[in-house]
Order: C-alpha cells, then sequence, then structure tokens
C-alpha cells in the first residue's frame, strides 16, 4: 500500500481535484472508477464519494499502488554493496534520480521503498531509456571520494550498444565538439568547434558484427549528456531504437522500445594502501543480462 498526507494548501479540496493532481499519471482511469474499485482508505475508511472534501494533513490509504510499486521495485537489482556506494542495475524506462515535473519511478525513489535511503545520491547518471550500472552514494562524504575518483580517471565506465552499419576500422578514438541546447532537452555535435560547445572523446571497439548492425563497447572519455548516442549519430551510426538520434525506419524495423545502450562494466582502480576505497582496488563489476542482444540476434560478449 501507499499512504499520502494531504497538504496544507490543498485544505477543502474534493477528493476528485486531488486525484486528478498527484494520480492522474499512475491510476488508469477516472476518479469515480478508483474510488468504485475499493482501492482508497481516507482517514482509515473506505473512500466512496469522489465529492468527499479534505482537510490538510488526511491521510490517504491507496491499497493497489502500493503492492504494484513494491514488485516494481524487482526492476532494480543490486550488484554490490558497501558501507559507502551501492551499484545498481538500472531498468530501461526509470529516471537515475527525481526530477521536477516527472512522475515516473526513478533509483532514489525507489530504493526508498525498500530501505532508509536518507543521504543517497546518484554517483552517476544515465539516460531516461539507458539501462545498465549506476553508482550511487549513501552519503555526502562517499560523494566527494567518488567525485574525486571520477575527476583523477580512477572509474571506466564501458557501454554497450548496437548500431547501424559496419564500422570502418575495428577500434578508434573519436573527437567532436558538443553542444547543448538545454530548452529542447538535445544536443548538437560539430566536427570543430562551435561557440558553446565542449570537446568530447568517445573510445570505441567492434564486438560482433552481424548484417546492418554493429555491437560496439563503448567508452565515453568525457561524459557530456547524451555524448554516446549523439556521437555515434554524427558519425552515420546511429544507436538502433533511439527515438532522438536514430534512424527512423531501422528503429522501426528492429521495433525496440528503448535504445540498445546499456551500461555494461564498471572497473575501478584505487591502489593505494591507504585510500578510503581500497577495497574496491582492481574489482570490475558487469551487467548480467543486456536485453537488446537477443532481440537483435547478437551473441554475449
Amino acid at each position: 500500500m501507499r499512504k499520502h498526507i494531504v497538504g496544507s494548501n490543498e485544505h477543502h479540496l474534493p477528493f476528485a481535484a486531488w486525484f486528478w493532481r498527484h494520480l492522474s499519471s499512475s491510476v488508469p482511469g477516472t476518479p469515480q472508477a478508483a474510488v468504485a474499485s475499493g482501492r482508497f482508505f481516507h482517514n482509515g475508511k473506505a473512500l466512496t464519494d469522489t465529492k468527499t472534501v479534505l482537510t490538510a494533513g488526511d491521510e490517504i490509504l491507496d491499497l493497489v499502488a502500493g503492492e504494484a510499486v513494491i514488485r516494481k521495485t524487482s526492476d532494480l537489482s543490486i550488484v554490490y554493496e558497501d558501507a559507502d556506494i551501492l551499484i545498481v542495475d538500472k531498468p530501461a524506462g526509470m529516471l537515475s534520480h527525481p526530477e521536477a515535473g516527472m512522475r515516473d519511478r526513478d533509483v532514489l525513489s525507489v530504493l526508498r521503498l525498500i530501505r532508509d535511503a536518507a543521504g543517497y545520491a546518484p554517483g552517476n547518471r544515465l539516460d531516461f531509456n539507458t539501462s545498465g550500472l549506476m553508482i550511487v552514494t549513501k552519503s555526502s562524504a562517499a560523494a566527494a571520494i567518488l567525485s574525486a575518483a571520477s575527476r583523477e580517471d580512477r572509474i571506466r565506465k564501458i557501454y554497450l550498444a548496437a548500431v547501424s552499419g559496419s564500422m570502418s576500422v575495428p577500434e578508434a578514438t573519436i573527437r567532436a565538439f558538443l553542444l547543448k541546447d538545454e530548452a529542447g532537452a538535445v544536443v548538437r555535435v560539430a566536427a570543430t568547434p562551435i561557440p558553446g560547445a565542449k570537446p568530447i572523446v568517445t573510445r570505441y571497439r567492434v564486438a560482433h558484427e552481424r548484417g546492418d548492425l554493429s555491437l560496439l563497447e563503448i567508452e565515453p572519455v568525457t561524459g557530456r549528456t547524451h555524448q554516446i548516442r549523439a556521437h555515434m549519430a554524427f558519425c552515420g551510426h546511429p544507436v538502433v531504437g533511439d527515438p532522438l538520434y536514430g534512424n527512423v525506419a531501422l528503429n522501426h524495423r528492429y521495433g525496440l522500445k528503448s535504445q540498445a545502450l546499456t551500461a555494461y562494466r564498471l572497473s575501478f582502480s584505487f591502489p593505494e594502501s591507504e585510500h578510503p576505497w581500497h577495497r574496491l582496488e582492481g574489482k570490475t563489476f558487469m551487467k548480467k543480462d543486456v536485453e537488446f542482444l537477443d532481440v537483435l540476434g547478437l551473441r554475449q560478449p
């Protein structure tokens, strides 16, 4: 079950209006249909009338939503955990962190359903429809250590992507310039510097080829917004299934629900015995299942 508390700015609001404000994107149908199903309780009593006027501090209990959300937590598996960090396998279709105006599930909110996650923060962020390994820090101290480790290139992040076409060389480091369009939530890539653009560096290695597709291991040396997706599209090899930078005809042919891109491998380098994270020295964590490989007929590398 899930409990909601009516806010002070919602005093004297009818339940139907409160429903549309808070639950319209997560509960199917109308308030009338939801109430008729018997799923809502108001201050401990079954709610039977959508015109019920709410008071600040009232408790609304949703018997069905809680069970559904708890089942969904199984989508988020924990790959590794210690006193400072978690490494989780984020599914496609989940936000890395809460975003204003967005009601989709996010990693932190899902973790809060199953544990006390106060102080947790995303250590790296993945796009909504990109799956894979993501670091979550448990405290501000751990977040500071992770930030320093990232600056010092102590953490390697390798992605797997299915892209269109065959690469001209089996392994390369490619460079370009990326300009972020804040208003449009997209990026633009150029071969030469343009005002406001930042340099990007991306390494790739061909792991497998099949027909009109290539499976690449990709390392974004510079971690810019949408870097892998936009850089590969700029090079003429868009990620399959990418609705923003991809090839519409190719996406339609393979019918993927999200881009064929996943954060596949994390490696750590803390050789100094006095480093607080020395326990992670030489450790590598890999995603067990890459969802899009079977769909595309590609082998697990």
